[in-house]
């Protein structure tokens, strides 16, 4: 259950990162996903685990397709 909580956090922070970029850099839409990936890469390194592992690059994959993912949700809903 903790991994759950811990991985819908995760997904949460990464796309209120993504959105704080995009907010002050003002960056081109179409490279959001990217961003997202990477936040959520650094986000999985920084959120506890200590060695940047496959599972740890596997994880943040994971946590940045979702946020990404979610984020077109959102706009779908408007």
């Amino acid at each position: 259950m903790e991994i759950v909580i811990s991985f819908t956090l995760l997904v949460a922070l990464t796309t209120g990162v993504v959105e704080a970029i995009k907010k002050i850099v003002g960056v081109d839409s179409r490279f959001l996903p990217l961003i997202a990936l990477i936040a959520g890469i650094a986000l999985t390194f920084l959120g506890g685990i200590t060695n940047l592992t496959s599972l740890t690059i596997l994880t943040g994959l994971a946590v940045g397709l979702s946020a990404a993912g979610l984020f077109d949700h959102t706009k779908l809903l408007k």
